[in-house]
């Protein structure tokens, strides 16, 4: 984690992880909050609303009015073991 050897006080902005690609909006955490949410690989933080963009691939775990933390029903890695290993398309 980049803010790893950084102290920092009060709340931090960190970038929405909702699957919306173009979402650039903020959630400000305490540094202890956010590492307690990338703890597990699974979950994701989210802005309050920014959930429902996750539709059934993930749960909320977790709420505060200042985020969400959704758990992806699949995680990525196993998710990506279910690829075929090349891509038929690709020539």
């Amino acid at each position: 984690m980049v803010a790893e050897g950084y102290a920092a006080e009060g709340l931090v902005p960190f970038i929405c992880e909702c699957p919306d690609v173009r979402c650039r909006q903020l959630a400000r955490l305490t540094l202890e909050e956010y590492r307690a949410v990338r703890a597990n690989p699974g979950h994701f933080l989210n802005l309050p609303g920014h959930e429902s963009a996750s539709g059934r691939i993930s749960r909320v775990v977790e709420r505060d009015d200042r985020f969400v933390v959704v758990e992806r029903a699949v995680p990525v890695p196993e998710a990506r073991q279910r690829e075929p290993a090349s891509d038929s398309r690709i020539t």
